[in-house]
């Protein structure tokens, strides 16, 4: 089961894709983005650090409460694609 939770005082948000006492490792893989792995080297949780810095510009809502995402920045396409190509 995935599970995620964010910390307003810390502005950190972690996605977790099986129960924290599977880490065995943590990657830093860009500035405060976080990777952690079990002992296989599966992803089992990842840890971003200033998510509201991240998605400033990026998340709109309008006056009805509905919420538009907008195309993710050039540095977001790079960091998909590093990860791709580290995990692909």
């Amino acid at each position: 089961m995935i599970t995620t939770s964010y910390d307003p005082d810390e502005d950190v948000c972690e996605v977790r894709f099986a129960p924290r006492r599977f880490v065995r490792r943590r990657d830093t893989i860009a500035p405060g983005l976080i990777l952690e792995m079990n002992e296989d080297g599966t992803v089992v949780g990842i840890i971003v650090h200033s998510v509201q810095e991240r998605a400033s510009g990026r998340i709109a809502v309008d006056e009805d409460g509905g919420v538009e995402a907008r195309a993710p920045s050039q540095a977001t396409l790079n960091l998909w694609e590093k990860l791709a190509k580290k995990f692909g």
